[in-house]
């Protein structure tokens, strides 16, 4: 089949859009970048734990966490903020979200598929352009801690069985360890065999960019703030101009709404920050990541550092950083056994999510605008089987895998 070659403007230069250009430029299209940030460095890309995380499966919302939610607020010890100023704004998002708990079965059946094979994706993908340094294949470990550290341990190993994700239990002289460091006699942990993580989430935007260079892309920095159809093509408007193209794709983050929602489309999504710290010279307990889950902290090793990871906080966009969660974190890490972080190395940024934690995948009915946005917390993990997605849509081929359930449409 002939496939016609384009000019295509992609927005958003993280580590989804920088994929997703270099996808398309292997395949012949004109792709030109617009992002204001260096590749990989902007939005949520760069503050990425890290963890390839193939086994999450299943998007977040269940009935179970409807009924439980409020053990998961930063004023029980949990991750998740919703500060009280934002929860008006907050109420549509919250109640999708809600109905979409019960249609939890339904939406992992369209969501593992794009998930499963997110190790394997990225060995290919880094494979293409010569940089599988960046990739580790060793799993990732979940430690409980306590008396019914074995029992939720058995718990998730008999809940991942079911959604046909392997586990093993973790060595047991590691895990001794690991309780020495704590100071606690009672622990449990599972390894997770089919995960991976990379050394550095922004050196894997920055490769992505770099090889999607390597085949003509373009890369300005500039942000689109407006998208308009002209006769067969669009025009973009961004911070030093306009530009005419024949086609774009949306994948600004949580910038995406107001780009989308000119064309009559519903886009509910929400920016959840996140917060991580770095441990420099840290020596890693493990060539893995670690998730603490009494603590809801996920540590993983990374070149010259370890990176740690919490917190979900619905603001709202352009709020203020909140301190204390920097705090929190140090508080957690020592914990389970590690020194303070370096204050110096400390990040918060957004993660776009939509209710369903489905992302949104598709095209803009009768336009030639096509968007792959809202990836929650596993854009890193997602990234190299969405630019597969995208390119085959593009190319008016049939995806690999169902995609409906992406469309945006289905929020009305």
């Amino acid at each position: 089949m002939s496939i016609e070659k384009r000019e295509i403007t992609v927005i958003g230069a993280g580590v989804i859009g920088s994929a997703i250009a270099w996808r398309l430029a292997t395949q012949g299209h004109s792709v030109r970048v617009l992002d204001p940030e260096p590749p990989g460095f902007g939005g949520a890309s760069y503050g990425n734990v890290g963890h390839i995380a193939a086994e999450l499966v299943e998007p977040l919302p269940s009935p179970k966490l409807l009924l439980t939610f409020w053990k998961e607020l930063v004023q029980f010890g949990g991750p998740l903020h919703m500060p009280m100023r934002h929860w008006f704004g907050l109420l549509p998002w919250s109640l999708r979200f809600a109905m979409a708990a019960f249609r939890r079965a339904e939406n992992t059946r369209a969501l593992a598929p794009l998930v499963r094979t997110a190790t394997t994706d990225f060995q290919q993908m880094l494979e293409a352009f010569g940089r599988t340094d960046l990739l580790r294949q060793n799993g990732h470990y979940q430690i409980w801690y306590g008396a019914k550290a074995e029992q939720a341990a058995a718990a998730e190993a008999a809940h991942m069985a079911t959604l046909d994700i392997p586990t093993a239990p973790a060595d047991a002289s590691w895990l001794n360890v690991q309780a020495q460091r704590a100071g606690v006699d009672a622990i449990a942990g599972l390894h997770f065999p089919t995960c991976g993580h990379v050394l550095d989430p922004a050196e894997v935007g920055k490769a992505c960019a770099d090889a999607a260079k390597a085949h003509g892309a373009v890369f300005e920095p500039v942000a689109a703030t407006k998208i308009e159809r002209r006769g067969a093509g669009l025009v973009i408007t961004h911070s030093a101009g306009q530009i005419n193209t024949e086609a774009a794709v949306v994948a600004a983050g949580v910038w995406s709404k107001p780009l989308l929602e000119a064309f009559g489309l519903k886009v509910p999504l929400q920016p959840a920050y996140g917060y991580h710290v770095e441990l420099p010279n840290e020596p890693a307990q493990i060539d893995a990541p670690i998730l603490y889950s009494d603590q809801r902290l996920l540590v993983t090793p990374m070149a010259g550092r370890l990176r740690a990871s919490s917190f979900m906080e619905f603001s709202g966009l352009h709020s203020k950083v909140d301190p204390r969660k920097f705090t929190r974190l140090d508080e957690l890490l020592a914990q389970v056994g590690y020194p303070k972080s370096d204050p110096s190395r400390r990040w918060r940024g957004p993660r776009p999510i939509l209710p369903d934690y489905l992302p949104g995948l598709g095209q803009v009915p009768g336009q030639p605008i096509y968007y792959a946005i809202g990836h929650q917390h596993i854009g890193l993990t997602l990234a190299p089987m969405t630019a597969e997605v995208m390119g085959r849509l593009i190319d008016g081929s049939h995806p690999h895998i169902p995609c409906d359930a992406f469309d945006l449409r289905r929020f009305g």
